[in-house]
């Protein structure tokens, strides 16, 4: 009896297809990592969304807490000797009805603060408050009929409310309407 010395055959890992060795383990490998990629993919895009999200939740908490305190009555106002005004970039409103433009209206508006502290305050606020005022005078003339002249006492009601909703409620003491236009849009 001969001792055989067996070499165990080890399975090949590899299969052969058409003449072509196709590694199985590699086909594996590919799936392994895909996956991988998906899930940083899934976890990059989770994450920024969270910070983005984040972001516009503080600025609605914001909102809201300038929202009820604009909803609460505003607090009794202590008049400094010199008044204190943020100038605004002109308003212009085109009044769309029957879908065409009927008029353009073009105010110039100015808000009397508080005081230095209230001014200071809003400066960062420009932007989001003329969108506001703008949206909100969309919305007053949407509501006015066809050739009505332009009531600024309900303009300048609308806008500080708007205003406070942005700002803060107490820190705009009036909107002053210095200016206000409106031109058909047939008019050259």
């Amino acid at each position: 009896m001969g001792i055989s010395v067996g070499t165990a055959r080890h399975r090949d890992p590899r299969e052969r297809r058409g003449g072509i060795f196709y590694d199985r383990r590699a086909g594996a490998m590919k799936k392994i990592i895909i996956i991988v990629v998906v899930i940083l993919l899934l976890a990059g895009g989770g994450a920024a969304a969270f910070f983005f999200l984040q972001q516009d939740d503080t600025s609605m908490a914001a909102g809201e807490a300038g929202q009820d305190q604009a909803s609460a009555e505003p607090p009794e106002a202590t008049r400094t000797d010199d008044p204190v005004y943020l100038d605004m970039d002109n308003l212009a409103i085109p009044i769309i009805r029957n879908r065409r433009i009927e008029k353009h209206v073009i105010l110039k508006v100015s808000l009397e603060m508080m005081d230095e502290d209230a001014q200071e305050d809003a400066k960062p606020y420009m932007p989001r408050l003329k969108d506001a005022f703008i949206k909100d005078l969309y919305d007053y003339y949407s509501y006015q009929s066809p050739g009505e002249k332009i009531n600024t006492d309900a303009i300048r009601n609308r806008l500080r409310v708007a205003g406070d909703r942005v700002v803060g409620g107490g820190k705009i003491r009036k909107v002053l309407i210095q200016a206000a236009f409106q031109r058909s849009a047939g008019a050259n």
